[in-house]
């Protein structure tokens, strides 16, 4: 399969889920890791689950979920800022190992997370 080929069907997926009215999803961890992802555009805006970009090679989190009812990993990527990730994580935080060593600080600044904070 081809890269784009896998993109398209991540994509096709990601907006179906879009589509579904977020009450009618009862529980969707959407993990979308190790897909050389260079963006989150069409993602979902809420998400009843745990959200994982990690290993990919995002710059930024433009596109990403707005509400997370379960954990959101974006470890290792190039991200440098954090600006555009989730308002509101239910479950824990990861941002580890990207170009920029974030702080607990950084993540609280743009994002109320319930869980543990991992940097």
């Amino acid at each position: 399969m081809k890269k784009n080929e896998l993109r398209q069907l991540i994509k096709e997926e990601i907006l179906k889920l879009n589509e579904t009215p977020f009450e009618d999803i009862y529980k969707v961890n959407i993990n979308v890791s190790d897909k050389n992802l260079t963006s989150l555009k069409g993602a979902p805006e809420k998400v009843n689950g745990s959200f994982n970009c990690g290993n990919n090679k995002l710059t930024s989190l433009e596109g990403s979920p707005k509400k997370v009812n379960g954990d959101f990993y974006c470890s290792y990527n190039d991200l440098t800022s954090l600006e555009s990730a989730p308002e509101e994580v239910d479950g824990d935080f990861n941002c580890s190992n990207n170009k920029v060593k974030f702080t607990e600080e950084d993540v609280r600044k743009v994002c109320n997370v319930k869980g543990t904070i991992h940097v």
